[in-house]
Parts: C-alpha cells; structure tokens; sequence
C-alpha cells in the first residue's frame, strides 16, 4: 500500500512538472526520496514504524541501565520493512535485543518489531539484523558492525539481570557481555581469545602477530580494539 501511494505522489508530481518551467536547482536531488519524506510527514503516527508494542521502563531498583551504550535518548535512523525512517529518537534496550522508540507526541514508548528491522544506526553504532536459520549458524538478532571489508568484524553485545543477596537483601544489577566474530569468505568465527584471532586470518598469521606486537595491542585489556585494528591491518595488506 505504501508503494503505490509513494508511486502516486511520484506520478503526481511528475504531471505537475509539465505545466512549468522549473530550474534543474529547484528539483529535488532524488524524486522519489524526497516524496518518501514528504508521504511519512504527513502520515505520523500511522507510519508503520509505530506500530509495535508498548515499552515499558526498568525498574528504578536494579543498578546500572539495560540499554547500549547508555540510558540516553538518540538520534538515529531504521530501516523498517524496507524503508529508512531518519531523525528518529531512540533506545538499544539490550536486555530485550529491541530497539525503542518514541510515539510522535512522545508520550509512549515503542518497541519496534524486530524481524521488521534490517538494521539501525546512531552516533558512529550500526546494526544489522541477522535473522533466525542463518548461513553462519549465529544466534538471530542484532549485530553492531565494528568493521567491514574483506573480514568483516561483528560484536554481539548482551546484557541481564543478576541477582545476589547481600545483607539479607535481594540486589539486582544489570551485567554486559560481548561476543567477537570474524566473518570471512562465507564463513563465521567467534573470537574467544588472540588464538582464534590469529587463526581466523591464517593467511597472514605472521604479519598480523608482529602488527599487534609492534602496535603493542594488549589482547586481554583491549579486546575490542585488537580485533579490529589487526583486521583492518589484515583488509589494507
């Protein structure tokens, strides 16, 4: 429904062109964008977009935030059903693996349909959506992209509730996890240690160690920042 109304106002406009004289500089840069933008101002909270289910807020008791990277509010942009909705207000509620957003009068929470987003972006995070049964045998769900190229890095990252008495008293804390893979050649693997690290780019094994030794990259201490500097290294030699 949303194509062919899209196509109708293209249509429209098109016609409308012909009855005058208009300088290339006044025509938008790319038609059918800018109808999009001009279809999804108009409809607002009939957008598809805001159809999900009602989020609610965590309890104020349990320590720490259960979204990514923080209990901040973000700009950002999803692609929904195939379309990119930008501007939009959100939260990466982690716990859940949803993305949150706001109802246009901002008055409720959203949470979005997952299976309905291939991925979203804000700040310098993007995610894909990698959907149940896939070729790489990872668990469905969203994925940041650290890096892509020839070995691409992936990063899953999780949180959940942990509970542990102290006192006589029941305390409740959000706790993060984050998982690596390496994704290269149609293959998948999870970065559990600088072994593996090492082992996924095997054909420069030599080159990419003596990169980490001289860039004295301390695995242990900075995960994140050794797989991606050595894949990159891996990508440009």
């Amino acid at each position: 429904m949303i194509k062919v109304l899209i196509l109708a106002l293209y249509f429209f406009l098109i016609q409308s062109l012909h009855a005058q004289i208009i300088n290339d500089s006044l025509l938008p840069p790319n038609p059918v964008t800018y109808i999009k933008n001009i279809y999804n101002s108009k409809l607002n909270n009939e957008l598809p977009i805001f159809n999900g289910k009602q989020h609610y807020a965590y309890s104020s008791l349990i320590e720490g935030y259960a979204y990514y990277p923080d209990n901040e509010w973000k700009t950002g942009t999803v692609v929904y059903d195939g379309i990119a909705y930008n501007n939009i207000l959100l939260k990466y509620d982690i716990v859940k693996d949803e993305v949150v957003i706001t109802s246009p009068e901002g008055s409720i929470y959203i949470a979005l349909f997952s299976p309905r987003i291939q991925e979203f972006t804000f700040s310098e995070f993007k995610f894909i959506n990698i959907e149940k049964g896939n070729e790489f045998l990872l668990p469905q769900g969203f994925y940041r992209v650290l890096l892509k190229g020839q070995a691409t890095v992936l990063s899953k990252i999780t949180k959940s509730i942990k509970e542990e008495i102290v006192n006589n008293e029941l305390n409740r804390r959000f706790e993060q996890e984050t998982k690596y893979y390496i994704v290269k050649e149609g293959k998948c693997r999870y970065i559990r240690n600088k072994e593996a690290l090492l082992n996924s780019l095997q054909e420069k094994r030599k080159a990419v160690q003596d990169y980490i030794s001289h860039n004295k990259l301390k695995y242990r201490k900075q995960i994140e920042e050794t797989i991606v500097a050595a894949t990159r290294f891996y990508n440009n030699h």
